[in-house]
């Protein structure tokens, strides 16, 4: 009795084997014996292409040859090519690490349903997806491994079917709890161990070093002169929690080449005395950034000013933290049409001829931050604000602190139609006031934004120095974030940006 197309989701956090797993499935000899004229596998990643997916998928289903007379066809010719080669057969199909529900969408309609048992195998990181890709209520939730399962998987990866000394079972059997329980840490690592010297000072070394190796620091290049990190194990890193440059320029573009799935990155600029352009683009993985500590440099003819971050296109999270910026910062910013929230903290604003301190923020007509739900400002050092709802179209929740030289917010910000909550700290009564208008306003056509303020000093608005005394300009005791190491001790009740 033949069945209908059937989608199965494997779901789990990043590291924990769903790709595996997906990949066992697919090369198990009963399962190529059953689906012997239709296997196709595709990694799709959060910044997909469809027709790269399409071609990967065509190329494991039609010989080579006639696959190069179709590698240059558009979009839709290879859809419908993939539909027909597909049409009638039994076929098993693997998406692997799928973001979106969008991309679901867009490829769905072109796997037909024979109603003769093929599979669709599909992993993600996100339950919704799974949900909405599969009307079946059945998951294979992928589990993290117990200490256990981690010390026997990681005892087999070193020493197969020899046993452990029993000088290194204590620290081997840390180093396996260490890696929380995700199989591609333990990989790495096993990996790692089998090269290796088996000494017990070698290995606690590694062990050492384990706890911090998803959450690293990085000062000057210690951790890439040291033989037994090597790239091998910078490649698997996802979090890096504080990266401090120095003069090392081309040391220090090899070490961002090192690490391409790296997901959390904090960099302090503020060793670093060369004007030389961060090339972070090609991190394709990466989501959250923190910034802190550059600086906005003129161009060679001084005709303009930028930044000396080439963003990711894609990072949903970015903190500028102590930095240096001109007015037209808000330019760059928009071009990351992924971003989500947007932090700017303890920065300074400089005019376009970096003559003076600038002492207003524009966003022009035209620049539009076109997914920014998150954005939080403070102690920053410009007296007008000057934006409106066209600027920040979907804009959720406004956080603003410790802005004290700011007159007011905006008040065309509470015609954005998606804002529902400003959030002040230690603001002057002009930024409150401010913001009571703004909801008073609303609330009179019927929308409902909340607004919480705490603890907002009595104190007027300082008087802003003048444009001879600017190149002195200092933040106030006690504003300046900027020497604290760890970035989560703010006191902020905003979604926390920490690494």
């Amino acid at each position: 009795m033949w069945t209908k197309l059937e989608i199965i989701p494997v779901v789990g956090m990043g590291g924990v084997g769903k790709t595996t797993l997906a990949r066992k499935l697919y090369e198990d000899p009963s399962i190529i014996s059953h689906f012997e004229y239709a296997r196709a596998w595709a990694t799709i990643s959060q910044d997909y292409n469809i027709p790269q997916i399409l071609l990967s998928l065509l190329s494991c289903i039609i010989k080579k040859e006639e696959f190069d007379k179709h590698k240059e066809k558009g979009t839709h010719e290879l859809k419908d090519m993939l539909y027909k080669r597909l049409y009638g057969r039994k076929y098993l199909i693997v998406l692997d690490d799928i973001w979106s529900t969008k991309f679901w969408d867009e490829i769905r309609m072109y796997f037909p349903d024979n109603n003769n048992g093929s599979r669709i195998v599909i992993t993600t990181r996100e339950s919704d997806v799974a949900n909405y890709a599969s009307s079946s209520s059945l998951q294979h939730r992928v589990q993290l491994l117990g200490e256990s399962e981690s010390w026997n998987l990681l005892h087999q990866l070193v020493f197969g079917k020899e046993e452990c000394p029993l000088v290194l079972q204590e620290i081997g059997q840390k180093i396996a709890k260490d890696c929380d329980g995700l199989p591609l840490s333990i990989s790495v690592i096993g990996g790692l161990l089998s090269k290796i010297e088996r000494s017990e000072d070698v290995w606690r070394k590694i062990g050492d070093n384990l706890s911090e190796l998803r959450k690293v620091k990085v000062y000057g290049l210690e951790l890439l002169k040291d033989e037994e990190m090597k790239y091998s194990v910078m490649k698997k890193l996802q979090r890096i929690s504080l990266t401090k440059l120095t003069e090392e320029e081309s040391s220090w573009d090899d070490f961002f080449k090192s690490i391409p799935n790296v997901k959390r990155l904090l960099i302090d600029d503020e060793l670093r005395r060369k004007a030389q352009t961060l090339y972070l683009r090609h991190l394709d993985k990466l989501e959250i950034l923190i910034c802190k500590c550059f600086s906005a440099v003129d161009s060679p003819d001084g005709s303009h000013c930028r930044f000396l971050v080439k963003f990711p296109g894609h990072i949903r999270k970015l903190v500028l933290d102590a930095c240096v910026l001109t007015s037209r910062v808000s330019r760059t910013l928009c071009a990351l049409h992924k971003l989500e929230e947007l932090t700017i903290e303890a920065c300074l604003f400089l005019s376009e001829m970096r003559s003076k301190e600038e002492v207003e923020w524009e966003v022009e007509d035209g620049e539009v931050f076109s997914s920014l739900q998150f954005l939080s400002l403070g102690s920053l050092f410009f007296v007008r604000w000057i934006a409106d709802e066209t600027n920040f179209p979907r804009l959720r929740h406004l956080y603003v602190k410790d802005s004290l030289q700011l007159e007011e917010i905006p008040s065309s910000i509470g015609d954005v139609p998606t804002l529902q909550l400003i959030d002040l700290q230690d603001c002057t009564e002009s930024v409150v006031a401010s913001a009571e208008r703004i909801v008073e306003e609303q609330s009179d056509y019927g929308n409902d934004i909340k607004l919480c303020i705490s603890e907002t000093p009595n104190r007027q608005r300082p008087h802003f120095q003048k444009e001879s005394d600017a190149s002195t300009a200092q933040p106030e005791e006690g504003d300046d974030d900027s020497e604290n190491e760890d970035l989560s001790a703010s006191k902020s009740t905003a979604p926390p940006w920490r690494l």
